[in-house]
């Protein structure tokens, strides 16, 4: 896929730039976003949706396949994120999505 083939006027969903995007698939799960050039070329994501797609797969590293371990502190590393902010943000979600499953009970 060709940036310069796909670019649209919007805003980027990684860095809230106003420029040229492209919507494409997301490395966090099965939904899209729009990425400006320099976001799309260093394959960052919302941090936002890093957070929700770990926490729905476990804590983080430990319950975290290497490879998705890898990616995340690419990314991170793009955004200017720590690993310790991002472990506690992984937690606290973890802990915010705890409530909704006490009132899903399933047999």
């Amino acid at each position: 896929m060709s940036f310069e083939n796909y670019k649209l006027p919007g805003t980027c969903d990684v860095c809230g730039k106003e420029t040229d995007v492209v919507v494409c698939a997301s490395t966090m799960g099965t939904i899209s976003f729009a990425y400006c050039k320099d976001c799309f070329d260093k394959r960052l994501e919302p941090y936002w949706a890093m957070v929700a797609y770990i926490s729905c797969a476990g804590r983080f590293p430990d319950d975290i396949h290497e490879s998705y371990q890898e990616l995340c502190r690419n990314i991170l590393k793009g955004l200017g994120r720590t690993e310790e902010e991002f472990i506690q943000d992984v937690d606290r979600s973890i802990e915010e999505l705890s409530v909704y499953a006490d009132f899903c009970e399933f047999e």
